[in-house]
């Protein structure tokens, strides 16, 4: 009887444990960092906000993004529903990337913020 009881209870802890992990995964929000720390976030995902200084859209579309440290493309694998345009604030949501000497974040999500 011990043993069924403690079988039941461990499912219990583990299901409660893999519930709250999913929760935690759904509401974080990765890190915002500047252009500059881009070579040391390499692989992970990021938030950047930036000035729009370029934009051409298309099935792939490419984003020149500054601020006050540097600049860099943003790269998004689809036509954004609200396209941008230079001199307007985003933040762009996505993984960073190093590809043909170049650090470039690979967009999931691109935010207006001041447009």
């Amino acid at each position: 009887m011990k043993d069924n009881t403690f079988l039941k209870l461990s499912l219990a802890w583990s299901l409660i444990g893999i519930f709250l992990l999913l929760l935690l995964a759904y509401f974080s929000e990765p890190q915002a960092i500047k252009i500059s720390d881009m070579e040391q976030n390499v692989g992970k995902s990021v938030v950047i906000f930036g000035t729009v200084e370029n934009a051409r859209y298309g099935s792939t579309s490419f984003i020149d993004l500054s601020d006050e440290t540097g600049n860099t493309t943003i790269i998004l694998f689809a036509e954004p529903q609200n396209k941008t345009q230079a001199g307007e604030t985003i933040g762009a949501k996505g993984k960073v990337q190093f590809y043909k000497n170049n650090f470039e974040l690979i967009a999931d999500e691109i935010r207006c913020v001041k447009c």
